[in-house]
C-alpha cells in the first residue's frame, strides 16, 4: 500500500514538471525556445552543481557565479559529465543545444528549425535518440496525432523534435536535481594536519551549536 502511493505521489510529481514544461514552451517561437530553453538547462546545471560541491566559504560562489571558472554553459556541461553526473550522451546534447542557441542568438532573422542548417543540426541533436521508445512516447504525448489535446499545437517536423528532445533533457535534468543528486562527503576531504576539522566544518558546528541553543532557548519560552 506505502509502495503504491509512492508510485502515485511520484507520477502526480511527473506530471507537475511535465505540465509546467509546456506552459512555459508551448507559446514561445523556434528563437525564443532556443534561448530560453538554454538558459534553462544551464540553470539546472548550476543547481544540481551547487548541490553537489561542498559549500563556498564565502558568499559569493566562487566557482560558479559571475565570471567564475563554471559559470558559462559550456563549462558547466564539461564539468558534470567529468564529475560523472551526466554520461557523453549527454553532454553531447547538451552541448549541441548550446550551439544551436549561438547560431539563433546572432541570426537577425529567418530562425526557423526547419531552416538548412538548422535542420542539419536538429537531425543530428535528435539521431542517436529518435528511434527509441521513450523518444517516440516523449513525441507521441507532445505532439501526438488524434490527441484530445495536443501540447504543442502543430509543428513542422524539426521543431517538434526539437521540442521533444528539450523535454526530455529538462526532465532528467530535474528528477537528477530533486532525487538523485549527492552532495559531496565534506568527512572525506584532506586536511592540512591528520585528523584536525577544517576551517568550513569548524563554522559549521558553531553554527549548529547556536541554532541547538536558540532552539532550547525557545522551548523554554514555550
Amino acid at each position: 500500500m506505502a509502495e503504491q502511493i509512492e508510485m502515485d505521489e511520484v507520477s502526480l510529481e511527473k506530471g507537475r514538471l511535465f505540465r509546467a514544461f509546456v506552459d512555459e514552451f508551448k507559446n514561445e517561437s523556434d528563437r525564443a525556445a532556443v534561448i530560453i530553453g538554454a538558459a534553462k538547462l544551464d540553470y539546472l546545471l548550476y543547481q544540481i552543481l551547487a548541490k553537489h560541491f561542498l559549500p563556498s566559504v564565502s558568499g559569493k560562489d566562487d566557482l560558479l557565479d559571475g565570471d567564475s571558472p563554471l559559470s558559462t554553459f559550456s563549462a558547466k556541461i564539461n564539468i558534470c559529465y567529468r564529475l560523472g553526473l551526466i554520461d557523453a550522451g549527454f553532454a553531447r546534447a547538451l552541448h549541441m543545444i548550446r550551439k544551436i542557441r549561438n547560431s539563433f542568438a546572432h541570426e537577425v532573422s529567418g530562425c526557423k528549425f526547419d531552416n538548412g542548417p538548422h535542420s542539419d543540426r536538429i537531425r543530428e541533436l535528435v539521431a542517436p535518440y529518435v528511434n527509441t521508445n521513450h523518444f517516440k512516447k516523449s513525441k507521441e504525448l507532445l505532439f501526438g496525432e488524434g490527441k484530445k489535446e495536443l501540447y504543442f499545437g502543430e509543428r513542422p517536423h524539426h521543431s517538434a523534435n526539437f521540442f521533444t528532445m528539450l523535454s526530455i533533457l529538462v526532465g532528467r535534468l530535474e528528477w537528477l536535481l530533486d532525487d538523485d543528486i549527492e552532495p559531496l562527503n565534506a568527512s572525506n576531504v584532506y586536511g592540512v594536519i591528520p585528523g584536525m576539522k577544517s576551517v568550513s566544518s569548524l563554522k559549521n558546528d558553531k553554527h549548529n551549536d547556536e541554532k541547538t541553543k536558540d532552539s532550547s532557548a525557545n522551548s523554554g519560552e514555550a
